[in-house]
């Protein structure tokens, strides 16, 4: 719909604008995510321990970015949470309460993503041949211009070679109109507003979740840290997206514009529900299971099976990289 620098800004404003909307909206993930519950109170509040969990989520995120996996943010902190944990207090740390807060809202989130989208676009689909919406076809054709003779030091018309490129995917575009205004156009616009929803529900689950560090010190007013926390999100997206953005967008199925709009529309829907519920959802679990939903209702998720199964293998290794790196980082501060 927008090129990718555009998509970017967008993405960069209305995740700002989640995270800064945590302060009202997310208490409760916040007080999940400070630690309360799973360990005793002069653990989580040792600024050796808090290190130990930040470095050791951090390290995670970064090498799955570097190798343009999505994985999840939450879990990464909450294996770093018992990273750190079994090395500081392994005989307090409570198992139990961590399975009942994070396990089944992580479990089930992405399941109920891709059955919601793979309703939501038959719906759309259906609803769209009910109503004889028609589509024409579009190939994006490239017209450039080759040096036939590389020997030339002067050219002319003559020396050039005319080369018409078919762009692939084509891509479908509806050609009706509603109220005389274009369908395509109102579909386009509406697929851009609901990325800025996942985006803004980005912003409020995930912001609450790494605040709970810097609440357990109580060096900051929770305002502060939030701004922090909201504008160093905001960095960190503009610095290094792109790959990332290109692994959801079009390695793991091909999507037209109907179905962006739907699978951006249940997972802002879900994870921000989700987060005014206190529930720690991940965004990015949310976003590829909507996505992974979209693929079975084209039949075309077979053909990124591979990418599918490396997504759902770097899944199953997060939680134990993030375990392995903060307790290790949490044994060099010890030493």
């Amino acid at each position: 719909v927008v090129t990718y620098k555009e998509a970017l800004y967008w993405a960069s404003i209305t995740t700002f604008l989640g995270s800064m909307a945590s302060m009202y909206l997310a208490e409760e993930l916040v007080k999940n995510f400070s630690g309360k519950g799973l360990l005793p109170i002069e653990i989580i509040s040792n600024p050796a321990f808090l290190s130990a969990v930040a470095i050791g989520a951090a390290l995670t995120v970064l090498l799955a970015t570097l190798l343009a996996i999505p994985i999840s943010t939450t879990h990464s902190l909450v294996g770093s949470l018992v990273g750190a944990g079994l090395v500081f207090a392994s005989d307090q740390l409570q198992i139990m309460q961590l399975g009942k807060t994070f396990f089944w809202p992580l479990l089930i989130s992405p399941f109920m993503a891709a059955f919601l989208t793979y309703i939501l676009y038959y719906l759309f689909n259906r609803s769209r041949k009910i109503l004889k919406f028609s589509k024409d076809t579009h190939l994006y054709i490239e017209k450039r211009w080759v040096i036939a003779n590389n020997n030339q030091t002067s050219l002319a018309r003559s020396d050039l070679t005319e080369i018409l490129t078919i762009g692939t995917p084509s891509k479908e575009l509806y050609t009706d109109t509603i109220l005389g205004i274009s369908l395509q156009n109102i579909l386009n616009k509406c697929h851009f507003l609901s990325s800025g929803i996942v985006c803004f529900a980005r912003g409020l689950n995930d912001t609450p979740k790494m605040i709970g560090l810097l609440v357990s010190l109580q060096v900051f007013g929770l305002q502060v840290n939030m701004s922090i926390i909201a504008l160093m999100i905001l960095i960190g997206g503009i610095i290094h997206s792109k790959k990332l953005a290109k692994s959801l967008s079009k390695d793991i199925t091909t999507m037209n514009d109907g179905q962006g709009f739907s699978a951006n529309l249940i997972t802002g829907l879900l994870v921000c529900t989700a987060s005014l519920h206190g529930m720690p959802v991940s965004t990015t679990h949310v976003s590829v299971g909507s996505i992974i939903g979209l693929g079975l209702h084209s039949k075309q998720s077979k053909k990124n099976k591979s990418k599918i199964q490396s997504i759902l293998l770097a899944w199953i290794l997060t939680l134990p990289l993030g375990i392995c790196l903060s307790a290790l980082t949490a044994l060099l501060i010890q030493v």
